[in-house]
């Protein structure tokens, strides 16, 4: 399990309590099969797909179909994170889409209590067969 967290929050989070490794990674975006393809051909470590679910962060993002995001993960062999407006209400229709996790910004930064949201996002991902 890995857990991003934005730069500008990882003072908020106290990533010791949370039992997670944080590295950089070279992370190539794609919102479709070809364009996956393409990125794991140019060494991308991983590839974030989205916008999932629509997101205040980025109105004018295009979406993602679930459908498109299972052919994504199908397409590549490096891990596919998905993006854009997931959260508690709506990271369980991620089960079976194959992705290897998630990518939060609104979930943890709009979070009244940053380091509860993020435990109980983390036992979420424990529970919850994506592939």
């Amino acid at each position: 399990e890995n857990l991003k967290i934005p730069a500008k929050m990882e003072d908020s989070v106290n990533l010791d309590a949370l039992n997670v490794n944080v590295k950089a990674e070279k992370t190539q975006y794609a919102q479709q099969t070809e364009q996956a393809r393409q990125a794991e051909k140019d060494g991308a470590d991983y590839i974030g797909v989205g916008t999932i679910f629509p997101t205040k962060t980025k109105v004018d993002a295009k979406s993602v179909s679930l459908e498109t995001l299972k052919k994504i993960c199908n397409a590549v062999k490096i891990p596919v994170v998905a993006i854009g407006g997931i959260n508690l209400d709506n990271i369980n229709l991620l089960k079976h889409t194959g992705i290897a996790g998630v990518a939060l910004v609104s979930a943890i930064y709009g979070a009244t209590d940053i380091q509860h949201e993020c435990k109980k996002i983390l036992q979420i991902l424990k529970e919850t067969n994506f592939q």
